[in-house]
C-alpha cells in the first residue's frame, strides 16, 4: 500500500499531515500508530533512515528539521 502525505513548512518547522485512522484493507485493521523516518537520502529497500518518532495521530511537527533537503517515511504499526 502507497500513501502520500502534505509536508507543510510552518515557523521554521516542517509539518507532516497524512491519512486518518479509518482502517486500512477491508477497513477491520486499525492502526495503534505510526513511526516517522528521515533520511538525507531517497528511500530504499532495508532503509529505514532516522527514527524521529511513534505517533498515535496523522501528523508530526519535525522541530529540528536539516538544514538541506531531507526525505520523510511514515510507517504505520498495527
Amino acid at each position: 500500500m502507497v500513501e502520500s502525505f502534505d509536508l507543510i513548512y510552518e515557523a521554521n518547522n516542517i509539518v507532516l499531515v497524512w491519512g486518518g485512522n479509518e482502517g486500512f484493507g477491508n477497513g477491520e485493521a486499525v492502526p495503534e500508530g505510526y513511526i516517522v523516518y528521515r533520511s538525507a537520502s531517497p528511500f530504499r529497500e532495508n532503509n529505514s533512515g532516522e527514527r524521529l518518532a511513534f505517533v498515535e495521530g496523522t501528523r508530526y511537527v519535525d522541530h529540528d528539521p536539516p538544514i538541506n533537503m531531507a526525505f520523510y517515511r511514515v510507517e504505520v504499526v498495527f
